[in-house]
């Protein structure tokens, strides 16, 4: 993959791409420093979460050209941007509330499984649908003094609760 492959907004002062090697966060980190170490280039921003690294250059000092003959270059010394497979590791929060790489167990496929049968589009429709009738008939419970249908009904709405936080997690 070339890097003018991986480009996705292109105006003067101002490149964006994204590249699934830039989910990693030290080659982010590294490709940051190298960038910003070009002159020319005033300012570097990478997202390891979406894979995309947001170039801010001087256009008196570089051209278009000069900037995709640099970033050839330059793709060709850093881990997965050079058309090998992209070094991406999964992450779990670590004791300091850092990202610490996750390692693949038997005993997690159980927990992964789950997290996937939970944050697929079906069951969250159908969790959406039950949070709805559940806060209905909670409410409808209060009138009528019915405080075990109220108390199930409001059971079935914080599970449902439950599972939107897990399937929408990363954009929380």
């Amino acid at each position: 993959m070339s890097i003018v492959d991986c480009i996705t907004s292109f105006v003067d002062g101002r490149v964006r791409l994204r590249h699934p090697a830039l989910k990693d966060k030290a080659t982010a980190e590294l490709v940051c420093t190298v960038v910003g170490g070009v002159d020319g280039i005033t300012a570097v921003q990478a997202n390891p979460l979406t894979g995309s690294l947001l170039i801010y250059y001087d256009a008196e000092k570089l051209t278009r050209e000069q900037l995709l003959e640099l970033a050839e270059q330059g793709a060709a010394f850093i881990p997965g941007l050079n058309g090998e497979e992209a070094p991406v590791a999964e992450t779990a929060e670590g004791a300091e509330g850092e990202a610490a790489p996750r390692k693949s167990c038997k005993a997690c496929a159980p927990v992964d499984e789950l997290l996937g049968f939970l944050t697929r589009r079906s069951t969250t429709k159908f969790v959406d649908r039950a949070m709805l009738v559940s806060l209905i008939a909670s409410l409808a419970a209060l009138p009528l003094g019915s405080r075990a249908v109220h108390t199930a009904a409001g059971g079935v709405f914080v599970s449902g609760v439950l599972q939107h936080l897990i399937a929408h997690r990363k954009s929380l």
